[in-house]
């Protein structure tokens, strides 16, 4: 995955895709991106508050 525009949307497709062909290792690794993308998306928005 890489940061574009259109990023969000790319990583929607792949987490369905994983759920639904993908293992349960699959599922907790789609489960881990999607802390990691939230988290950071938090990190923006209290960076964008304080500044």
């Amino acid at each position: 995955m890489q940061a574009a525009p259109d990023g969000s949307e790319h990583l929607v497709v792949v987490i369905r895709y994983l759920i639904w062909v993908g293992d349960e290792a699959a599922h907790e690794a789609a489960e881990r991106v999607l802390h990691s993308v939230v988290d950071a998306q938090r990190s923006d928005v209290r960076e964008n508050l304080t500044s």
